[in-house]
């Protein structure tokens, strides 16, 4: 047990390593590949290099290039903070109202969090499918620099986003 044991940790730790894990929620069975990972536990960052999510029906619902959080040590509480380059991702709002990517996410406690954390978008991509309104029923949200940080229902947000054939904002 504990050579087994030992060998799981050597794995995780491993720089270059890759996988391929299927994640139930409640839209069904999501796929998250990552080409190659590396995690440091004494300095507590995790990268990501070619990580995706894709839908049950193999759609892509993200795609990371670069994906990484720091904030990960054990014997420190710090926020985590997580830094997205390059990220493209596909949201689809339902006729109800509803965001689809929220089918995506584990279902909630019902209280807030307790963990401070921090997102920073650089270079971002969003592909919105609207079929809750007429108009516009698809456009792509480009974020050249965002900042999200908070704890629980305490969120601050500053992004600097362009809305393809509309503007600025």
């Amino acid at each position: 047990c504990g050579l087994y044991f030992l060998d799981c940790v050597q794995e995780v730790l491993s720089p270059s390593t890759g996988f391929t894990i299927d994640y139930q929620t409640e839209a069904g069975l999501v796929n998250l590949q990552c080409q190659n990972y590396s995690f440091d536990p004494l300095g507590g960052s995790l990268t990501a290099q070619s990580f995706e999510i894709r839908h049950p029906d193999g759609k892509l619902i993200a795609r990371l290039p670069k994906l990484l959080i720091t904030g990960l040590r054990i014997d420190q509480r710090l926020a985590p903070r997580v830094l997205l380059q390059d990220a493209e991702i596909w949201v689809r709002r339902k006729a109800n109202g509803k965001i689809d990517l929220e089918r995506y996410l584990p279902p909630s406690t019902g209280e807030p969090s307790s963990t401070a954390f921090s997102a920073e978008l650089y270079r971002c991509r969003v592909n919105f499918l609207d079929e809750a309104s007429v108009g516009l029923p698809s456009n792509q949200l480009y974020i050249s620099h965002g900042k999200v940080s908070g704890m629980g229902d305490n969120l601050f947000a500053n992004v600097n986003l362009n809305l393809m054939g509309i503007g600025t904002a």
